[in-house]
């Protein structure tokens, strides 16, 4: 489904409130009627953003399709259906769009599908003429580049009757508490785009910008203002827009992080940040910035690119960075299930790929034939004994087509590059590994699609009525489901051998199917009088080839004719070791079980002359390929489901045309291990204590033999000193020495003595930090220098000092704060987000380096020794503290993927949320949707559920989450299914019934049985059952027992009375146990 593919993605029905977030809307008009789709046109407007864009896609007036399709029954109807793309134009104008021209699918055609593309109108806040007039605050700088944007800002903005004051960032304070004028807004240009030389400059550039925003905060929290705050920054998000070679900004950078922090802090006023991406265009830039200030919408964090375009920024979770595919072999993709029971468990995982041995083929994938085995084995259906005697084993698939890549020493009759068809284990994977006596080439022109058909199929066929049962002309066979992939080969090979048909089909559509091949005897597979029918027709068949269970054997018994054969394929009554009587032996017959997978394996030789006997039909245009459906590998639940439900006439096949999007990595492929050079020098900066130290101790395992620990204090600490002592008795080199980053002289001083004494410096690792935490509105410049300094400075410092070392690793340790702002933190946060703006730039530059935003570490550094820090962090970011061993683990697979910039912590985005303001922002949404999504399938508090909700209550939520489960399993939206029809009249089987049985015992925790689908068909009847059980087990007996007797007479009970009578019940029995 769409969920499994995009799982961000969202379902809710259409009416139900959200802030209005999305960025584009696709609408197809397929509605019963005109207003059904003006409604949903109206609520696809309110969801979207201002300027959003809306995608209809529509059908161009035709009255034969209206004919064809039987629309039009009434004059509304018609009238309805044979709206022109001219008057939904119209239509979408009315409510609010900008629309341009509708374009056909085909050009000039005015015929077929046609898109509509629209653009929701923006809101500009209404202009205020008068009393109060409305009025920005513009504060600038007396020379440079903000004095020169500010006059043509307020120049625009006067132009649609707004009014400015342009004064300097020291007089805001004053305005704010002494003048009559109420401000509408803020607007901080001081400091923008500033000169820069060197990493002084730098540093004071930065805390002069945050100390602006701090000292406007202040102004603000002092005289609580009702206003926005738009800080502007230059060139901090080039990153995000596309990889780019423009040097970020480091001190907007630190004002970016430093007023995501007041989004969190903020009481009165509002806070909104705007990126500009190219300064010099003035022009462009009055115009975005123009628009921008009377834009009403939910975004707080705005880019604005070169050409003048507006982004919005959004956080999403990824996965843990897996190696690149680069540094390791290209990985095989091969289908798994995590575990069995549940088609939805189905994944593609990557392994590293094998080479075959000197006796072996490597082929390359195009296409592979799914059978029902593949089906039974991923529901669990199939025993331990059932699979581990089969050529392909415990794996998922069998028979596949493709292309010959790598061949061994010893094999003569394949070359690289033969198109090839045949068995192989775990054959549902891009690469197959298989013997050669399992292949067979491809006869010329048939498609890989149509050739993946053929092995399993006629082998199974030929092997049964050719080999075994050797059918005669004019022999009458009976084929049950013979619109499958089995029956229609054996169609094929009794038609080829001259035998009368006689054909059992599941459905009409799968009979008439049988006609066109030109079978003229057939009956229904789902009723068993097709033995009556057989007999009165013929006086029975000479071979039954059957593939259903249970008393349809004793029927195909009964139409068997003396000396018939009969040819078992199906497996669940072997291993179910059901018993069939002897009597009809009496009649000379051959009973024959046929398994395809064993006889591959157990009997090579005769399987590899089989199958070269059934290719020589091929090739002579005896036999053709099977009819099939295809499935890509990307929808593969979708192609087992397809196959579970029974709807293919013929073969599903599953080709890999397109990449796989959700790959599952395997353990075993992250076997590149990071390996470090024992004759190179590593330097960790705060690496006598806490995390750094712990970074040091963890090269060190990485292979590094020369470690640099520096820190401003020196080994001091019983700390630093055992683990100095630790790792010299390991063979590691230690030089620890006091050392300032902030010191450029003695910076430079430690890397000559580095490059003097010892080999040469090939890492480094920065994490030296100060913390200083204080709110915003406490702050003040100092505070503010005192945390970025270490961090900023010692960077740069060592960004410039090492520029012509050709370093293999430049790490900078940030924090996850950045992406929040955590409130307490504004400078932390303001210091980091430099860093990743450091890392940025010399990325951009083909330098190495790698940023990591940690979250709380749980037992080294800071939070270790401030435990109660810690959990006041913890409360406000949610998720647990991570251990350093599991944070450097992540660190090397970060590594190993070039990887920066990424976060690494737990998060719990409803504490997250409860403490941190700005998480309600737009900014978040994908996160906040997605989190929840992940939080609520599946995973319900039950016990929870079973305190607080009422009987009624807790009826309605395991109703609608048993709609859910048979939903998935029918393909069917859980809002159309009705909770008292029989889920069989649905269309369930027996073996979704097992499926559905798993999936429910898995989400209630509770132990099922099959058989209760029998006795509670309903949706609505086993709710009740499932309640029954969940609110415990020692009154359970006399909940059915009552349900029975209540069934028996007649009688309506609810599930509440039920629940009361039996604990009533079970209370009598306690007492009378008692009083004994």
């Amino acid at each position: 489904t769409l969920q499994e593919l995009y799982p961000r993605m969202r379902v809710t029905p259409i009416g139900s409130t959200s802030p209005a977030f999305s960025q584009l809307a696709i609408v197809q008009l397929d509605f019963s009627t005109q207003q059904e789709a003006i409604s949903v046109l109206r609520y696809a407007k309110s969801q979207l953003i201002s300027e959003g864009c809306l995608l209809l896609i529509g059908q161009h007036p035709s009255r034969w399709m209206s004919f064809v399709l039987d629309y039009g029954q009434t004059e509304q109807d018609t009238e309805w259906y044979m709206t022109p793309p001219q008057s939904w134009q119209q239509q979408l104008h009315e409510l609010g769009f900008i629309s341009s021209p509708h374009q056909d699918f085909v050009a000039q055609a005015h015929s077929g599908p046609y898109v509509l593309l629209a653009q929701n109108c923006a809101h500009p806040i209404p202009e205020i003429q008068s009393d109060p007039p409305r009025y920005w605050l513009l504060l600038a700088d007396e020379v440079g580049y903000s004095a020169t944007l500010a006059p043509l800002l307020a120049k625009k903005l006067a132009e649609r009757g707004e009014r400015t004051m342009i004064c300097p960032l020291d007089s805001v304070a004053t305005l704010l508490h002494n003048t009559s004028i109420s401000f509408d807004g803020i607007v901080l240009l001081s400091g923008m785009n500033a000169p820069l030389h060197g990493a002084e400059d730098i540093l004071q550039q930065q805390v002069a910008r945050c100390a602006s925003a701090a000292l406007i905060s202040q102004a603000c929290e002092a005289t609580q203002a009702k206003l926005t705050c738009w800080f502007i920054t230059a060139r901090v998000t080039l990153d995000l827009l596309s990889p780019s070679h423009d040097v970020a900004s480091l001190p907007d950078a630190a004002l970016w992080g430093f007023a995501r922090t007041l989004i969190n802090e903020a009481s009165s006023y509002n806070v909104r940040l705007i990126d500009v991406h190219d300064p010099e265009k003035m022009d462009t830039l009055v115009e975005a910035l123009d628009h921008e200030l009377t834009l009403i919408d939910p975004e707080n964090e705005i880019i604005i690119s070169s050409n003048g375009t507006r982004y919005a920024t959004r956080l999403r979770d990824e996965p843990r960075p897996e190696i690149n595919e680069s540094l390791i072999e290209t990985p095989t993709l091969g289908l798994k299930f995590s575990t069995a029971g549940q088609l939805r468990h189905l994944r593609w995982e990557a392994y590293p790929r094998v080479i075959p041995n000197e006796n072996e083929i490597e082929v390359e994938v195009q296409a592979t034939g799914l059978n029902f085995r593949d089906v039974m084995y991923a529901l669990g259906l199939l025993s331990d004994e059932a699979i581990e005697n089969g050529f392909a084993g415990s794996t998922l698939g069998l028979e596949f087509a493709g292309v010959v890549l790598n061949v061994g020493k010893n094999i003569r009759n394949f070359a690289v590059g033969d198109s090839v068809m045949g068995f192989g284990p775990a054959s549902f994977s891009n690469r197959v590994i298989t013997k050669p006596n399992a292949l067979s080439l491809i006869p010329k022109n048939m498609p890989f699609a149509a050739a993946a058909t053929l092995p399993s199929t006629f082998l199974t066929v030929y092997y049964g009525l050719h080999h075994l049962a050797q059918v005669q002309t004019g022999e009458k066979i009976l084929i049950h489901g013979a619109a499958g992939g089995i029956g229609i080969a054996a169609i094929q090979l009794a038609q080829w051998i001259g035998a009368e048909i006689h054909a059992t089909a599941g459905s009409d559509e799968k009979r008439d199917f049988l006609r066109l091949l030109g079978v003229h005897h057939i009956y229904d597979s789902r009723s068993l009088a097709f033995a009556d029918e057989i007999l009165a027709k013929t006086g029975g068949v000479d071979v039954v080839l059957n593939s259903l269970a249970g008393e349809a054997i004793n029927r195909n018994f009964q139409v068997l004719k003396p000396f018939g054969r009969f040819i078992e394929l199906g497996k669940r009554d072997f291993y179910e070791n059901t018993k069939i009587g002897l009597r009809p032996f009496r009649n000379n017959i051959s009973y024959f079980g046929v398994d395809a997978d064993q006889l591959m394996q157990i009997r090579p030789d005769l399987t590899l002359r089989l199958f070269t006997e059934v290719m020589h039909l091929f090739h002579e245009g005896a036999l053709h390929p099977l009819p099939y459906t295809v499935f890509e590998a990307n929808d593969i639940v979708s192609a087992f489901r397809y196959m579970q439900q029974a709807k293919q006439i013929g073969k599903i096949v599953v080709t890999y045309h397109q990449p796989v999007h959700r790959v599952h990595r395997a353990n075993q492929l992250n076997t590149k291990a990071l390996t470090l050079n024992p004759e190179a020098t590593y330097l960790v900066t705060g690496g006598l204590s806490g995390f750094g130290l712990k970074t040091a101790q963890w090269l060190a395992t990485k292979g590094a033999r020369h470690l640099v620990l520096i820190s401003r204090s020196g080994p001091k600490s019983e700390e630093a000193k055992h683990a100095i002592a630790t790792l010299k008795d390991h063979g590691v080199h230690i030089y620890a020495v006091a050392c300032d980053v902030t010191d450029q002289e003695a910076l430079s001083n430690l890397l000559q003595h580095i490059h003097q004494t010892m080999p040469p410096l090939k890492g480094i690792v920065h994490a030296a930090m100060v913390i200083s935490d204080g709110l915003i509105q406490n702050m003040d410049a100092a505070q503010i220098e005192r945390v970025l300094a270490p961090k900023v400075l010692g960077a740069l410092h060592l960004h410039q000092l090492t520029l012509a070392l050709p370093l293999d690793y430049f790490i900078l340790f940030s924090s996850a704060t950045t992406l929040f702002g955590n409130p307490g933190q504004g400078n932390y946060v303001a210091a980091n987000t430099a860093l990743e703006a450091l890392a940025r730039n010399r990325r951009a530059m083909g330098l190495t380096a790698t940023c990591v935003r940690w979250g709380a570490i749980e037992d080294v550094g800071f939070l270790a020794r401030h435990s109660a820090i810690k959990e006041a962090l913890q409360n406000r970011m949610g998720g647990r503290a991570l251990k350093s061993d599991v944070a450097l683990a992540t660190l090397e697979s970060i590594l190993l993927a070039n990887r920066s910039g990424l976060a690494v912590l737990e998060l719990d985005w409803n504490a997250l949320t409860r403490f941190m303001p700005g998480a309600q922002s737009a900014k978040y949404s994908e996160l906040a949707q997605y989190q929840g999504n992940e939080e609520t399938h599946g995973e319900e508090d039950f016990q929870r559920l079973l305190d607080e909700l009422s009987l009624d209550e807790l009826l309605i939520t395991i109703t609608q989450m048993i709609k859910q489960e048979v939903g998935e399993i029918l393909r069917v939206m859980p809002d159309k299914i009705d909770a008292h029809r029989s889920i069989y009249d649905m269309g369930l089987d027996s073996l979704m019934g097992v499926e559905l049985v798993l999936a429910l015992e898995s989400r209630f925790g509770i132990r099922l049985s099959v058989m209760m689908l029998s006795t509670t068909p309903s949706i609505a009847k086993l709710a009740e059952r499932l309640l029954a059980q969940l609110k415990g087990a020692e009154n359970n007996e006399a909940q059915q027992h009552i349900e029975q007797v209540a069934t028996q007479h007649g009688v309506e009970m609810t599930a509440e009375s039920i629940h009361t009578l039996a604990r009533e019940i079970q209370e009598t029995k306690v007492q009378q146990r008692m009083i004994n």
